[in-house]
């Protein structure tokens, strides 16, 4: 790309004597690719709301007390130095595959509103004060 001259800044200075300035070329440029793009069809979202612990299944802490651990053993996956529980052996084989996020957290011990909180991204009451992702992607 060559570097920008006068020559050239005098030249768009001109066009936007007549309307033509970059903004409006930018955001010609926006409206125009948004009345192109496909809108979406559908979004797969999988919540298992009562599903199995994480200290049962990518958390076990096997070197932890009885009261922290989980039950369960650990297996090797195949992706080096994750383990899952024992009861995850097709999981095991595909955690080169899937992203594992640990790092989520909240202090709501209130297992509806944290879920509330989780789904929707704002902090409420139980009652569902505020849309949800699958709410969101409707729209």
């Amino acid at each position: 790309m060559s570097p920008i001259t006068r020559r050239t800044c005098l030249q768009v200075g001109t066009l936007s004597a007549f309307g033509l300035s970059l903004p409006t070329l930018l955001r010609a440029d926006a409206d125009s690719k948004r009345a192109n793009a496909k809108r979406l069809k559908s979004v797969v979202l999988v919540y298992l709301g009562g599903g199995i612990s994480h200290h049962d299944s990518f958390d076990l802490k096997p070197e932890a007390p009885d009261e922290i651990r989980g039950k369960y053993q650990p297996i090797q996956s195949n992706l080096p130095g994750v383990q899952v529980g024992e009861l995850l052996p097709m999981m095991s084989q595909a955690m080169d595959k899937v992203c594992l996020v640990r790092s989520g957290a909240h202090n709501n011990d209130h297992h509806e509103t944290a879920k509330n909180w989780v789904m929707s991204g704002r902090f409420g009451s139980a009652f569902g004060d505020w849309p949800a992702i699958g709410a969101v992607a409707a729209q």
